[in-house]
């Protein structure tokens, strides 16, 4: 193997790097979370009441062909679980939303070091070095601009509605 004598001094500022930008990323993940924790869109709400119907396994209603069975589980366990009041509802589906965001996150960091640690191997098997920082970390800065272009929309769209969020936007609540 043919190694520079840098490689563990990079290989430390890539992991600072990453390390970074995954705190950036839970820190965008809260802020969003919070910034939308009292709106719900139409399809949040839809997901609310297949929520209560597995919950109360009401399959007939729970189970269709329209909307996928997953989200709404988790959404109503949540919710009947801890028995929020209404007023608590909405955030309590934001806070299980930052948990699937959380582990959506552990899954993208896990993939990005799988792939890393295969192109490496690969390219030392051709005789070349290959430095990953460039994969990594663009990778996890495309998620983080995703993350907080959705934090500004939502920002704006609450200015432009008088103070109140009433919609949170589209995939924002499948992602987070």
């Amino acid at each position: 193997m043919n190694q520079s004598a840098g490689a563990p001094a990079e290989g430390k500022k890539v992991g600072r790097v990453s390390s970074c930008l995954l705190l950036a990323s839970v820190l965008l993940g809260v802020v969003h979370s919070w910034m939308s924790c009292w709106a719900m869109n139409p399809d949040g709400m839809s997901y609310l009441d297949l929520g209560d119907s597995f919950f109360h396994r009401d399959w007939a209603r729970a189970v269709n062909a329209w909307w996928s069975p997953l989200y709404p589980w988790l959404v109503g366990n949540a919710v009947g679980i801890l028995k929020p009041s209404m007023k608590w509802e909405f955030p309590l589906v934001h806070a299980v939303n930052f948990g699937i965001f959380q582990v959506a996150l552990l899954a993208f960091g896990y993939l990005l070091y799988t792939l890393l640690a295969h192109s490496r191997e690969s390219a030392i098997g051709l005789g070349n070095a290959f430095a990953g920082m460039g994969l990594g970390s663009a990778g996890i800065l495309n998620f983080l601009v995703d993350r907080a272009g959705g934090a500004i929309a939502l920002q704006r769209r609450a200015r432009s509605s008088g103070g109140r969020l009433l919609l949170s936007g589209g995939g924002d609540a499948a992602s987070l």
